[in-house]
C-alpha cells in the first residue's frame, strides 16, 4: 500500500496541475482567488494528498461548523435512537 502524506492547504498556486477529473470542479480549484474566498467564507480548513513522490492525488476541505441544537432537537434524537433500525 503506497503512503500518503496530507499537509495544510496554503498556496492555491499548488493545485494549478491537479486535475480532479470532473470539470466544472478543475476550473474551481484553478481559480486561486474563487477557492480561497469559498474556503475563507465557509471556515474551511483544506488539506492536499500527496503520494510518496509528492504529486499531488487528492484535496479535501473540512468545515468547521457547529450544530446548534435546542431542547426539542435532543430529545428528538434521544427518541429517534431508542426505535429499533
Amino acid at each position: 500500500m503506497e503512503e500518503l502524506n496530507y499537509q495544510e492547504f496554503r498556496l492555491p498556486d499548488i493545485l494549478r496541475d491537479f486535475i480532479c477529473g470532473i470539470e466544472v470542479m478543475d476550473q474551481f480549484l484553478h481559480n486561486p482567488d474563487a477557492l480561497v474566498q469559498s474556503l475563507t467564507a465557509n471556515e474551511c480548513t483544506a488539506y492536499t494528498v500527496h503520494d510518496a513522490e509528492g504529486r499531488i492525488v487528492g484535496f479535501f476541505a473540512l468545515n468547521m461548523d457547529v450544530l446548534d441544537l435546542d431542547d426539542d432537537d435532543k430529545e428528538e434524537i434521544v427518541k429517534k435512537s431508542n426505535e429499533p433500525i
